[in-house]
């Protein structure tokens, strides 16, 4: 994807705002392929950052999920699609007692 054949794309980046490590559970890229993985560990109160990107001509969706520290039961779910028409969707889901949200445009390629 390097090569600028890539027709859509997205780069996320997770902010751990949390005292504890995020560890990752799960990755995928069902459509489209890691340009850069979602990390193994997230540390206390830093960014992480992670793209995906379209095969030729086609759209790009991602998910990964982590844990909070050494609890199973304490996860964090973030999902993008960019399809290659329509709009752009983001979807976060987290434990009760925790707060995730997602900030990027509706259209458009390489949205951040």
């Amino acid at each position: 994807m390097e090569n600028g054949m890539a027709t859509r794309s997205v780069r996320a980046y997770l902010h751990n705002e949390t005292g504890i490590p995020l560890y990752k559970l799960s990755d995928e890229c069902p459509h489209g392929e890691w340009s850069r993985r979602a990390p193994d560990r997230v540390e206390p109160y830093s960014t992480a950052m992670m793209r995906a990107a379209s095969e030729f001509l086609g759209g790009v969706e991602s998910r990964a999920t982590y844990q909070f520290g050494n609890d199973a039961s304490q996860t964090l779910y973030i999902h993008w699609n960019n399809p290659i028409s329509g709009s752009n969707s983001y979807h976060t889901n987290t434990t009760p007692g925790t707060y995730a949200f997602w900030s990027a445009p509706t259209s458009g390629s390489d949205p951040v």
